[in-house]
């Protein structure tokens, strides 16, 4: 199964490629994330996570465009953990398949307890090769560790619903911009 998931992944690089997205680096300089798009695409005036233009050096079909209103894919490189201490959340609600190597990922014990619970009351999932996992957009979770190499994933995203960010102990949420750790 691991050959062929490399393949995959070598497939959807090949699209990607040609279609690239920015990547995620912490205040450090290190890679966080590559992220390459598949499908659909972001607006190609305003990007959907940041709210600011984009640098775009390929153009959308009318079909990625249409299909872009509603969803989208991206093949993501998870190359670390999440160096914030908080749970954090995404946009949209997402699918994400993992395609080769694996994460481990901290959520709250459930998602109606209150976030100053957060950091006592977890559990841990192991994401590997084949795992699939759906997250709403108001889910929280961090990644706390990341196979050597990193992790190939493909995510399929939703339409936009709110913004990233992450939920402090004192309950309120701060997006990411405005948030004084390193992703």
């Amino acid at each position: 199964m691991s050959t062929k998931l490399n393949a995959v992944v070598r497939f959807f690089r090949w699209i990607g490629l040609k279609r690239p997205y920015y990547d995620i680096h912490g205040s450090d300089g290190t890679l966080y994330m590559g992220r390459l798009w598949i499908f659909g695409g972001s607006n190609p005036k305003l990007d959907p996570d940041e709210n600011r233009p984009v640098a775009r050096t390929w153009k959308r079909g009318r079909i990625d465009a249409f299909i872009g209103n509603f969803v989208s894919g991206r093949l993501h490189h998870i190359a670390r953990e999440d160096r914030a201490r908080d749970h954090h959340t995404h946009p949209s609600s997402f699918l994400s398949i993992v395609f080769q190597g694996w994460y481990l990922e901290r959520l709250p014990k459930t998602q109606a307890q209150h976030p100053s619970l957060d950091r006592a009351e977890y559990e841990y999932v192991l994401r590997k090769a084949g795992s699939i996992a759906f997250r709403s957009a108001t889910d929280r979770h961090t990644i706390q560790e990341v196979s050597p190499g990193g992790c190939w994933t493909f995510v399929i995203w939703f339409k936009k619903q709110g913004s990233w960010g992450f939920w402090l102990p004192t309950g309120d949420f701060v997006n990411h911009r405005n948030y004084t750790e390193s992703p």
